[in-house]
């Protein structure tokens, strides 16, 4: 199990990144999934929430698919430990506080 944290310009970081190599891989038959977009009102919202973690998870679930992606830099980059644990609680309550938290659980 991989337990990552990360905020949501993380990951629309990666999602950008992502969709930059598939697109030049010429794989126009998958539709590459799209990703929520940014909101400044009722982001603390529960479905803003869910929406933000459904479309990280689509994006990883489809990225274990495809080689070129699975095994890119950047998806590398993403799962490196930025943050020791001594700072990463307080980043954590920081970040929950203004809910640009994504916490995903991914299982082999």
């Amino acid at each position: 199990t991989i337990v990552v944290w990360k905020r949501y310009s993380d990951f629309k970081k990666l999602h950008k990144d992502l969709w930059q190599i598939h697109k030049n891989l010429y794989r126009h038959t998958e539709l590459f999934p799209p990703f929520a977009k940014a909101i400044v009102f009722g982001r603390f919202d529960e479905t803003v929430i869910e929406e933000r973690r459904q479309c990280a998870e689509d994006l990883l679930q489809f990225s274990a698919n495809i080689p070129a992606l699975y095994n890119s830099k950047q998806l590398e980059e993403f799962f490196k430990v930025c943050y020791s644990l001594s700072i990463l609680i307080p980043i954590f309550h920081r970040q929950i506080s203004i809910n640009l938290l994504v916490y995903m659980i991914i299982t082999p």
